[in-house]
């Protein structure tokens, strides 16, 4: 039974981590991953917001590649212990004339593979967890302009062993400085997790799936309001939560602009548990709840150079519960065919504060480049795990996890540059382990030793390559070629 002290964590490990916090595309990654603003234009790439590639008039293809490596032990009692993911696309837009006079249309192509590892090992238990993911599918679709201001997209994601992904999206541009629009989407996404035999040591626990599905409507409102010195843009999404981003910002001089803003996103899932030989044991409950505000500054250093401030505060919430089924937990065991009415509930809070400082600067010669720094405190609040039986009336195991804080230092870096009719794009952000801190203990240097007073001035370099060397992971690497013929 302690394996179901797993589930807990499970899903909220599988899904991408450093996404949002060494976040956006070429560009954006390389001003130093800070960026919590919406890129609209990188979402149309991506055909999440078809409507603004409605009007193209050249053929567009755009390959991207992304590999996220969040951990990646080699020492410790942790040792081999990883979690990557990888995304593969490819988008075309394809102009094929008009319908009628002044309303071009436009088909949208897109192909997308997702991939990704989670390896939890142990030096005394062994693999504890192997968690494999690889979806494939494709995009299709198309975008026109009509009259009066009007763009309509619509595409549909045809995916095997599952339900089909949809969108339709309105844009209505009555005027120069406004903007709304309606986009709807559904979801129906998800993954498997399976966790060997022998897990628990203490009891015997057979091997366990798990899978995790994602499946609702997304409606989202929005709108913006843009002049040359001032703007606000936003979208809700109607949902149970609801769900939100929001950002204003304005130009108080030529050279210098100031943007703050919010957003937060909820996911809940409902999934069962299958013991080996025995089916469905518990039926799991997770919730997964992102909310960060954000402030930074533009500075227009002179015609072909930029400075960007950022700051970010986010909150990652997790609450999970698993509840068995009738004696199936018990039996899968235990070998007995005994209602415990077991009672799982597991629950953790992530806080990050990220402040960030990029440079951008452009040649005569059309290629660009950037480079960034950030500092990243993550701390994690106490959590908690409790396995009781209401049968008993009694918890059988129960902890509370102490609480941490990471001190982390991002390093950014990204060019553009084109190549006869091809634009290509590379960016890479790495974080490196500085120091940690738990209550009561002196902070801990990024090699996991604590950290000495002495030694000479350059001593921080040997211990961010050593931590580097024995904690690697923390980057994400991007890689784009866009075309336009």
């Amino acid at each position: 039974m302690a394996s179901l002290l797993v589930f807990g964590p499970l899903p909220a490990a599988a899904l991408p981590f450093l996404r949002p916090y060494l976040q956006g595309e070429v560009d954006t990654l390389g001003r130093g991953g800070a960026e919590a603003f919406r890129d609209l234009g990188a979402e149309a790439l991506r055909l999440e917001r078809p409507t603004l590639l409605a009007g193209s008039r050249e053929i567009l293809v755009s390959i991207f590649l992304e590999n996220e490596t969040t951990l990646s032990l080699r020492a410790g009692a942790w040792d081999g212990t990883r979690a990557n993911d990888q995304r593969l696309g490819l988008t075309a837009v394809v102009p094929v004339g008009e319908a009628f006079e002044g309303m071009p249309i436009a088909l949208l192509v897109g192909l997308r593979r997702d991939s990704g590892e989670t390896r939890i090992q142990s030096k005394k238990n062994g693999l504890l967890l192997h968690l494999e993911e690889e979806r494939e599918w494709a995009v299709v679709g198309f975008t026109s302009s009509l009259p009066y201001g009007v763009s309509l997209a619509a595409s549909v994601e045809p995916r095997s062993g599952g339900s089909p992904q949809w969108m339709a999206d309105l844009r209505f541009h009555p005027m120069e400085a406004t903007t709304f629009w309606l986009r709807r989407r559904g979801i129906d996404d998800g993954y498997r997790v399976r966790i060997p035999d022998g897990v628990a040591t203490k009891v015997y626990s057979p091997e366990l799936s798990y899978l995790v599905e994602l499946q609702r409507d997304d409606l989202e409102l929005g709108g913006e309001l843009r002049s040359d010195d001032v703007w606000l843009l936003g979208g809700v999404l109607a949902d149970s939560s609801p769900d939100y981003w929001a950002e204003a910002g304005g130009r108080p001089l030529p050279w210098f602009a100031l943007r703050v803003g919010a957003d937060r996103s909820v996911d809940r899932f409902v999934d069962p548990i299958r013991a080996d030989g025995t089916g469905t044991i518990a039926s799991v409950e997770l919730g997964l709840r992102r909310q960060r505000i954000f402030a930074g500054a533009d500075l227009e250093l002179g015609p072909r150079d930029g400075l960007t401030v950022r700051y970010i505060h986010s909150i990652l919430d997790s609450v999970s519960s698993a509840d068995e089924v009738g004696t199936n937990a018990a039996r899968a065991f235990l070998h007995v065919d005994y209602d415990f009415g077991l009672d799982f509930r597991s629950g953790y809070r992530i806080r990050g504060d990220q402040l960030a400082v990029g440079w951008s600067h452009r040649t005569l010669g059309g290629v660009d480049y950037s480079m960034g720094a950030q500092y990243f405190r993550l701390d994690l609040p106490p959590g908690s795990y409790a396995l009781t039986s209401q049968v008993l009336d009694r918890a059988l195991a129960a902890e509370s996890m102490i609480p941490t804080s990471v001190d982390l230092l991002g390093l950014t870096g990204s060019i553009d540059f084109p190549i006869g009719a091809f634009q290509l794009g590379a960016a890479v952000g790495q974080y490196l382990p500085v120091a940690t801190h738990q209550p009561g203990e002196a902070g801990s240097g990024s090699s996991g030793g604590k950290s000495s007073k002495g030694g000479g001035p350059f001593d921080w370099v040997g211990k961010l390559a050593k931590g580097l060397q024995d904690y690697g992971g923390g980057n994400r690497l991007l890689f784009r070629i866009t075309s336009h013929f």
